[in-house]
């Protein structure tokens, strides 16, 4: 299996990033009507939930799994 972790510099890169991103969605929600929210609510979910199936598919891929590709 093959393991891999930030450097420190790549945490505070993701650090930042997450920043940004929560940021960016209070200026969204502040800018959007209450009728407007729900479904960006419901959006963001469901974008939530393709990140999250697609990185179980990242975390299957070891190295084993990537051996000929």
């Amino acid at each position: 299996m093959l393991r891999i972790s930030l450097t420190e510099k790549g945490a505070e890169v993701l650090k930042f990033h997450e920043l940004f991103h929560k940021n960016m969605v209070k200026s969204i929600i502040g800018a959007l009507s209450s009728d407007e929210i729900e479904p960006f609510a419901k959006a963001l979910s469901s974008i939530s939930s393709f990140f999250k199936a697609y990185d179980n598919v990242i975390n299957y891929v070891n190295e084993d799994n990537i051996k000929g590709m």
